[in-house]
């Protein structure tokens, strides 16, 4: 399941994985319990944990303008970041295919135990994410997996609240 709609997909590593993920298709009748217990759950936890103003379907990243590389004059004079981000498998990785998305994503399965993601940032505009205009702006290369049956359950990333 790729969305909040539920949608199913054969690779997970083959999602562009980005701060606003689709909501999705509505599920099958007999999981439509379901899938509003999942969002509500969601935006009552980000709501405890973020502040009122969170929102489980965009994690804004615009606190990343405030970040400031050492002796890099062109960083020093951005005032805005990125909209959107968007982490996608490089496009030369084999997919693997494996029934829990934990296996699929385990390095032992990768070339030289890696599996290595192409980083990209976009821009706001009105017609939204998939209209984006794609920047990339770098890489970043797993070396390490760890695989947990709790993260599902008990993790939570504190998200910035939207301003």
């Amino acid at each position: 399941m790729h969305s909040l709609g539920g949608t199913k997909t054969q690779h997970v590593a083959n999602l562009p994985l980005t701060n606003e993920p689709a909501l999705g298709e509505l599920p099958p009748f007999s999981q439509l319990l379901t899938a509003y217990r999942l969002e509500s759950d969601l935006e009552e936890a980000d709501k405890g944990f973020s502040g009122e103003k969170a929102n489980a379907r965009f994690r804004p990243v615009s606190h990343l303008a405030e970040v400031l590389l050492p002796n890099d004059e062109k960083a020093k004079n951005v005032t805005q970041g990125p909209y959107w981000l968007k982490a996608s498998l490089k496009p030369d990785t084999p997919l693997v295919n494996r029934d829990d998305f934990r296996d699929e994503l385990s390095l032992q399965h990768y070339p030289n135990k890696t599996l290595p993601w192409v980083l990209s940032a976009a821009n706001f505009n009105d017609a939204g994410i998939d209209k984006a205009q794609w920047q990339e702006i770098g890489e970043i290369t797993l070396t390490e997996s760890v695989v947990s049956l709790t993260c599902d359950t008990k993790l939570h990333f504190n998200h910035p609240a939207i301003k």
